[in-house]
């Protein structure tokens, strides 16, 4: 991927007490509830996580992606 991450956006639900809810995360939330020395480490996971997901989508590699980097393995 060229360049460097300048944002994120993450969606995911939880199962609330009403059901499913929405719960959104940004690059300024997670660097604000993140420890400083785990920045880089999560920044750098989802940039290699990105790669697989778009490397997955391309015409010469049909079906689903499959993830090439599982944690604690680099």
């Amino acid at each position: 991927m060229a360049g460097h991450i300048v944002a994120i956006k993450v969606d995911y639900l939880i199962d609330g007490p009403g059901g499913p809810e929405r719960v959104t995360v940004d690059l300024a939330s997670i660097l604000q509830h993140c420890r400083p020395e785990r920045v880089q480490d999560l920044l750098e996971d989802v940039e290699l996580l990105s790669e697989d997901v778009l490397a997955g989508r391309r015409p010469e590699n049909p079906g689903h992606p499959v993830l090439s980097v599982i944690r604690g393995s680099r």
